[in-house]
């Protein structure tokens, strides 16, 4: 039916409608936005496609310069077409989203007061950086200055923006190293620093994985990580927070101990590293599990490369008793898990201390 319907010029007839916005009653604008949410609601590429590569965009940032278009019936609809517009193209070209980004790009420059309407702007750019993050839309991104203006946002009060702003950021901070220090460069430690010692779960889950991204990049970035005060953070998380939240600064830890430098795991291993992360790890899910394992692997085998006899790491793992937690996740039925564990005690325990 929807096609059908696109085939009626419903587009044009929008599109005029929406350019001539200061003649027409507020009623047919509402009217209007909610037909092309509905029309923006479609699953069909065909249709989002058509949507996107007419001046649609345009016909709405134009409208939106009007102050006289922002009674709360016409922003709710707007948003909605916002959202519909972002949600589930990822068949769609990368390139045909650039007008609906650049919107969302001049909305967030925009004083714009409206706390449901910042959301659905920033609920809708998580949408699209989810789908094309790894499609080259984070180049737009950084082409429209957007990773300042959602950094920006972190400072906003209402509290559904700033957790759509803190998936954006994480989305950009799963990509290489440059984009991660684009994102850092932003400012955005200073906003996870603080974040982490309110008492909000919710988003000190969101900053323990924006933190657990960037631990996973390079040496420099690691560093940052391990900075205090924001180190003690993660590893306060780590050992006194719930399941869930522990779990996250446990996955930022092991990753900074698998990246890091010579120095920065002679730091981690002085700190008890090891403790943090391994001593619940009969609790962990499979992925935390692989995780923590693969962290492990490398701090033995810095502990290799260290002088002596003995690595001491090993040494420290079988004085904890926790070369028994490893034989134990021999028998896991996650193959991944099993031959993790196998792997650690083959390499580095003796054939005694088993």
């Amino acid at each position: 039916h929807i096609d059908i319907l696109m085939e009626t010029g419903i587009i044009n007839t929008i599109l005029a409608i929406l350019y001539d916005h200061e003649n027409v009653t507020d009623d047919l604008i509402c009217l209007t936005l909610w037909t092309l949410s509905n029309l923006a609601g479609d699953q069909s590429v065909k249709v989002k496609e058509r949507l996107l590569s007419s001046s649609i965009c345009d016909a709405l940032g134009r409208m939106l310069l009007s102050n006289k278009r922002q009674s709360d019936a016409i922003t709710r609809e707007f948003g909605s077409v916002l959202i519909n517009l972002s949600m589930n193209p990822p068949k769609v070209h990368v390139e045909k989203v650039l007008p609906l980004l650049q919107l969302l790009a001049f909305i967030l420059s925009k004083n714009i007061t409206s706390k449901d309407f910042i959301d659905s702007v920033t609920f809708s750019l998580h949408y699209l950086v989810s789908g094309y993050c790894q499609d080259g839309l984070a180049d737009y991104f950084q082409q429209l200055g957007l990773i300042d203006l959602i950094v920006g946002r972190l400072n906003d009060q209402y509290m559904p923006v700033v957790v759509n702003c803190l998936r954006i950021l994480g989305c950009l901070l799963g990509g290489d190293d440059e984009l991660t220090q684009k994102v850092i460069d932003a400012g955005i430690l200073s906003h996870l620093e603080r974040f982490l010692q309110e008492r909000k779960p919710k988003i000190k889950m969101l900053c323990l994985w924006l933190l657990a991204n960037i631990g996973a990049g390079n040496v420099q970035q690691i560093g940052l990580v391990l900075r205090q005060p924001l180190y003690d953070l993660i590893k306060r998380a780590a050992l006194v927070e719930e399941t869930q939240i522990a779990k996250e600064a446990i996955i930022c830890l092991a990753n900074s101990a698998h990246r890091s430098s010579f120095e920065q795991k002679n730091f981690l291993l002085t700190d008890g590293i090891i403790e943090v992360i391994f001593q619940n790890i009969e609790a962990h899910d499979n992925d935390t599990t692989l995780c923590v394992l693969r962290a492990l692997h490398d701090l033995l085998t810095h502990g290799e490369e260290l002088e002596g006899m003995v690595n001491p790491v090993a040494a420290r793992l079988e004085q904890l008793g926790y070369h028994l937690k490893l034989e134990r996740l021999q028998a896991s039925h996650n193959d991944d898990i099993y031959q993790s564990a196998y792997d650690i005690i083959s390499d580095f325990f003796t054939v005694e201390s088993q």
